[in-house]
C-alpha cells in the first residue's frame, strides 16, 4: 500500500507539474470570432510572446535583464517550456544523469528531460556544467535538436562565409547550417560567427522566438484613392488620414515586429484627389515605396489611365502587385503575377488578389480592352494554396456581400480575405467558413492589424491565435517627416494652380441617391447647359466628394472629377432614355423628372419620364450629354454604345471644363427641387 501510495503521489506530482509548466496559450482556430488586441507594454513581440508562454520569467523586481548571459540550466528550462508537449520535467528521482545535477538542483528536472530525449549532453567527465554559460554554437545545437531539425548537411554550406568558420565544432556546423538557412541565425557585421561566444537572455529569446513562437503581422488598406495628403474630418475639422501618418503606424509596428507586412487590397491609385490624379498615380506608387508595401491587389481605378500607364506604375513599384483573376485574352495568362509568397523561418504566406467581375462597367471599357475577368472563385481554386503555403491571404475587390456569399464558402485553401467594398468600417472581422473578412473603410482613414500567432517546429506550422485591430489615423498620430519631405516636390507644383480660388457654393453640395443630391444636380445642369442637350444624365460613381459651403478652389473640382473623362454629346430615342435609366447606376439628371418604384422588377422600375413637362416619346430622337466613361458603356450604359451619333463637346477634361464654368458662374446657390421621386403605390 505504502508503494502504491508514492506512485499516486508521483502521479499527482506530475500532473501539477503539467498544469503549472504548460503555457496557457488561448487556441482561437480562425472559425470564431477574433479576439481584439491589448496594448503591448513591452519593447518587442519577442519578449512579449515568450512571457506570455511562460517561457521567460522576470527576476525578483520585474526586471528581464535582458542584457544577462544565459546558463546551460537556464536555458534547459527554457526548452522545456517552450516544448511542454515533448517534455516533461522529472521531478522526484533519487538521482539525475549528471554529476553535478543532483536532485536538491533547481535545474535538476528539466536537464533530465532534455537528457532521456538526446536533446542535451553532458560533457566527457560525466557533468553537464549547469551554471556555465551556453554559447552560440551550443544553444543551436540543442533548439535544433528540440525542433526535430535534421541532423544532415544543408543544400549550401552557409557558415563558410563567416570569417572564423574553422573554429566551429565538427558536432555543430550542420546544425548552424540549418539556422543559417532559415535566416534564425545571421552572424555579426565584422563578418563573425563567434560560435563559442555566450550569449544573453535577449539573443535567446529571439532565437526562440523566431523557431517555436513566431509572430506574423499584416497591415492592410484598401480603398485609398490617392488620398496622399489625407482629409479633414467632418465633425471634428481635424486632420484624419495620409500617408505620412499611415507611415508613422508602420514604422512603429515594424519597430515591435519585423515580422510585419503591408498591403493594400485595391484602388490605390486614381479616383481622388490632384496629388495623385495630376501625375495619374506616379506619386503615390513613390509614396507606396517609401512606406514599404509589400504587396497590392489591382482593383477597378488602377485602369483609370488605361492599361499602359498602369504597366508603367507596376513596373516602378518595389512592391509586387498580384491578380488572379484578370486575364490576357491573347495569352491567356494572368495580367499581374496570380500570387506572391513571404517566407518568414518555417511559415510560408502566399497573397493572391482577385478583382469583381463587374470591372467592364466600373471603368471605361477602353481602358481595359484585351483583358477579361474570370471566376474568382475558379481562379483561386486552379492553384492550390493549401500545398502551397501555411497561410493564405485573399487581397478581394469584390464586394462585401460576395466576400461572405460566394467567396469565403467555395474558396479552398484561404485562411483571410482582406476586402475592400463597399467601404464598410468594422472593428470586428466578419467569420465565414473559418475565414475571417476584414476591411478598412477607405481614403486611408484607417489601417488595419492583423496579428497571426503561431507555433513551429522544423516540420510542423501551426496556427495558434488571431487578433484583429482597427487602428484609426487621425491628429493623433504624427506625420512621418521622410514622407512629407517626398510629397514637397509634388504639391509645389500642383500648389499655384489648385489653391486657386475660382468661385464660392452658398450651401454644402452634396452627394447622394435617395436623399438631396444637389452637387449631383448642378454637375447635371452643367453639363446640359455647356452641351446644349434636351437631357443630361450623369453617374453618380463619378462623384468623388462633396463640395463644402465656401470658396471653390481648382483644387475642389479636381478632387470631385479625379477621373480623366470628357463630355459626349449623344443622340438617342426616348425609348433608349429610358433604358439608360433603368439599367445605370446612381443616375443624376437635368431636364428630365422621373418617378422610381423600387419595388418593381428590374426593366420596369421607372415608372414616369417627364421631359420639359410631358411625358417622354419613346421614338423620337433627343440629344443627351454624358460622360466619356458612359458613352463607351461603364457602369451599365451600355445603350449608350448604340447612340445614333456620338461626338466630343469640348474635347477637354471634364474638370478643366467645369473650372471654367464655374469662373464664369462663381456664385453656386443649388436647391435640391425633386426631379427624382421615389414612389410606392
Amino acid at each position: 500500500m505504502n508503494r502504491n501510495f508514492k506512485r499516486v503521489v508521483s502521479l499527482f506530482t506530475i500532473m501539477v507539474i503539467l498544469v503549472l509548466f504548460v503555457p496557457f496559450v488561448k487556441m482561437a482556430s480562425p472559425a470564431r470570432a477574433l479576439d481584439t488586441l491589448t496594448t503591448q507594454t513591452q519593447t518587442n513581440v519577442d519578449v512579449d510572446t515568450l512571457i506570455s508562454h511562460k517561457v521567460l520569467e522576470g527576476y525578483p523586481g520585474g526586471n528581464l535583464y535582458l542584457d544577462k548571459t544565459v546558463t546551460r540550466a537556464e536555458f534547459a528550462k527554457m526548452i522545456v517550456r517552450s516544448f511542454p508537449y515533448d517534455y516533461i520535467p522529472w521531478f522526484g528521482l533519487k538521482e539525475y544523469s549528471f554529476k553535478d545535477t543532483p536532485k536538491d538542483f533547481w535545474a535538476s528536472p528539466y536537464i533530465e528531460a532534455l537528457a532521456r530525449r538526446h536533446v542535451v549532453n553532458g560533457f566527457p567527465d560525466g557533468t553537464f556544467k549547469p551554471n556555465q554559460p551556453v554559447s552560440l554554437e551550443e544553444a543551436v545545437v540543442i533548439l535544433s535538436k528540440a525542433l526535430s531539425a535534421p541532423n544532415v548537411e544543408a543544400e549550401n554550406d552557409f557558415v563558410s562565409q563567416f570569417k572564423d568558420a574553422s573554429s566551429i565544432a565538427s558536432w555543430a556546423k550542420n546544425y548552424l547550417n540549418f539556422m543559417l538557412r532559415f535566416g534564425f541565425v545571421k552572424g555579426n557585421p565584422d563578418g563573425t560567427l563567434a560560435p563559442f561566444k555566450a550569449i544573453t537572455r535577449e539573443e535567446v529569446v529571439h532565437l526562440i522566438a523566431l523557431t517555436r513562437f513566431p509572430v506574423i503581422t499584416i497591415l492592410h488598406t484598401n480603398n485609398f484613392y490617392m488620398y496622399l495628403l489625407g482629409s479633414t474630418d467632418r465633425t471634428t475639422k481635424k486632420p484624419i488620414g495620409g500617408s505620412a501618418r499611415i507611415a508613422t503606424i508602420v514604422k512603429e509596428e515594424r519597430a515591435y515586429n519585423p515580422n510585419t507586412l503591408l498591403v493594400d487590397a485595391g484602388n490605390a491609385i486614381g479616383g481622388g484627389p490632384p496629388i495623385g490624379a495630376f501625375f495619374q498615380g506616379k506619386s503615390l506608387v513613390e509614396v507606396y515605396n517609401a512606406i514599404g508595401y509589400d504587396e497590392a491587389n489591382i482593383a477597378n481605378h488602377e485602369f483609370d489611365w488605361g492599361t499602359d500607364v498602369l504597366k508603367q506604375r507596376m513596373t516602378e513599384a518595389k512592391y509586387s502587385y498580384v491578380s488572379a483573376n484578370l486575364i490576357n485574352t491573347t495569352t491567356h495568362s494572368t495580367f499581374a503575377p496570380p500570387f506572391d509568397t513571404k517566407t518568414f523561418g518555417f511559415i510560408k504566406l502566399a497573397f493572391t488578389g482577385v478583382e469583381s467581375t463587374e470591372l467592364p462597367l466600373l471603368t471605361t471599357p477602353d481602358s481595359i480592352r484585351g483583358l477579361e475577368v474570370i471566376d474568382p472563385v475558379k481562379a483561386i481554386n486552379n492553384y492550390n494554396f493549401g500545398g502551397l503555403a501555411n497561410y493564405t491571404v485573399a487581397l478581394s475587390h469584390l464586394y462585401h456581400d460576395v466576400d461572405v456569399s460566394y467567396l469565403a464558402p467555395n474558396v479552398k485553401g484561404v485562411n483571410l480575405i482582406i476586402g475592400a467594398l463597399p467601404f464598410t468600417l468594422n472593428p470586428y472581422p466578419e467569420v465565414v467558413n473559418g475565414i475571417p473578412i476584414v476591411q478598412t473603410g477607405g481614403n486611408g482613414n484607417s489601417v488595419g492589424k492583423v496579428v497571426l500567432e503561431f507555433e513551429t517546429t522544423a516540420n510542423s506550422v501551426k496556427l495558434l491565435d488571431t487578433k484583429y485591430e482597427l487602428i484609426p489615423i487621425n491628429d493623433s498620430v504624427s506625420e512621418d517627416p521622410t514622407i512629407k519631405a517626398l510629397l514637397e516636390p509634388y504639391n509645389t507644383q500642383l500648389k499655384a494652380k489648385m489653391d486657386e480660388v475660382i468661385g464660392e457654393t452658398l450651401v454644402d453640395l452634396e452627394r447622394g441617391i435617395t436623399g438631396k443630391p444637389n452637387l449631383g444636380d448642378f454637375l447635371a445642369d452643367w453639363m446640359r447647359n455647356v452641351a446644349g442637350t434636351d437631357i443630361a444624365i450623369l453617374n453618380g460613381g463619378i462623384m468623388r466628394a462633396p463640395i463644402l459651403k465656401g470658396p471653390i478652389t481648382v483644387g475642389t473640382v479636381y478632387t470631385v472629377l479625379p477621373f480623366d473623362n470628357l463630355l459626349v454629346k449623344l443622340e438617342i430615342t426616348g425609348k433608349q432614355v429610358v433604358e439608360a435609366l433603368e439599367t445605370g447606376w446612381s443616375p443624376q439628371i437635368s431636364g428630365i423628372r422621373i418617378k422610381i418604384n423600387l419595388k418593381n422588377p428590374p426593366g420596369s422600375r421607372v415608372v414616369e419620364v417627364l421631359v420639359g413637362g410631358q411625358p417622354i416619346d419613346l421614338n423620337k430622337v433627343y440629344t443627351v450629354v454624358v460622360s466619356s466613361f458612359q458613352a463607351t458603356g461603364g457602369d451599365a450604359y451600355t445603350v449608350f454604345k448604340q447612340a445614333i451619333s456620338s461626338k466630343w463637346v469640348t474635347g477637354r477634361w471634364m474638370r478643366d471644363d467645369l473650372v471654367d464654368y464655374i469662373k464664369a458662374n462663381p456664385k453656386v446657390n443649388v436647391i435640391p427641387d425633386g426631379r427624382i421621386t421615389y414612389v410606392d403605390p
